[in-house]
């Protein structure tokens, strides 16, 4: 099955040639500033209650410009394309590592218990509806 949109020109590489790129992207852009207005009005004001670091709030910038492009494609294509998926965990489970967070271990545990779960309502619902 084969999403609508933008889908294949991130995660399968089929379609980043020509106008169908650009028309892709195109269609992400507005729905991405709206994601990252609305993230960053969650944030400010945890930002002035916790008065976290300043390394904690670039990295959650980063971050959260990410999930904002994610947010943006998902609701495009209904499809997260694992170009931008797969590094966010590899940076997320960096991070706690770094960050020095509880036992790394239960977190890569956690990033294998949710691919496994996502992985088993795509299957069943290819599945499902064939």
């Amino acid at each position: 099955m084969q999403g609508r949109g933008f889908s294949r020109g991130i995660g399968g590489g089929a379609a980043f040639a020509g106008g169908a790129a650009i028309a892709g992207i195109a269609k992400i852009v507005r729905p991405f500033g709206l994601f990252a207005a609305a993230y960053a009005v969650l944030a400010v004001p945890a930002v002035f209650a916790l008065q976290p670091p300043l390394h904690y709030v670039v990295i959650t910038v980063l971050l959260g410009l990410v999930l904002a492009a994610l947010s943006a494609i998902d609701v495009d294509s209904l499809r997260l394309p694992d170009a931008l998926t797969l590094p966010l965990a590899a940076a997320g489970l960096g991070l706690s590592v770094y960050l020095q967070w509880d036992d790394p271990w239960s977190r890569v545990l956690a990033v294998i218990a949710g691919y496994v779960v996502l992985w088993a309502v795509a299957y069943g619902y290819e599945r499902l509806r064939g």
